[in-house]
């Protein structure tokens, strides 16, 4: 996560102001409905949250679907920093290798 939000940033000097405010909205996401969860079906709450709404159900259907997003979104997120840093290490092994 660190790496997406210091790469779309216009400066670099925002960065903990930027963490700081991403990383405490995920959180409290997660916590909501962790804890939303937890209230309505107890300790019978499924690992994965979407297995407790009854299926066929349009919701379920709409959360299915923003899991999907999700994971697309994060796969090409994380293939542009692979992809990044890989030309940097490439570089900067080039560099080493002219200066020999």
């Amino acid at each position: 996560m660190y790496l997406e939000v210091m790469a779309e940033m216009r400066s670099v000097l925002a960065f903990p102001w930027a963490m700081a405010l991403s990383g405490g909205f995920i959180l409290t996401s997660y916590v909501a409905i962790a804890a939303a969860g937890y209230r309505t079906y107890g300790a019978a709450v499924s690992d994965y949250i979407v297995d407790v709404i009854t299926p066929g159900r349009a919701d379920r259907q709409a959360a299915n679907l923003l899991m999907l997003l999700h994971t697309v979104v994060s796969y090409v997120l994380m293939s542009q920093v692979r992809e990044a840093v890989g030309v940097a290490e490439t570089s900067r092994l080039c560099r080493e290798e002219n200066e020999r």
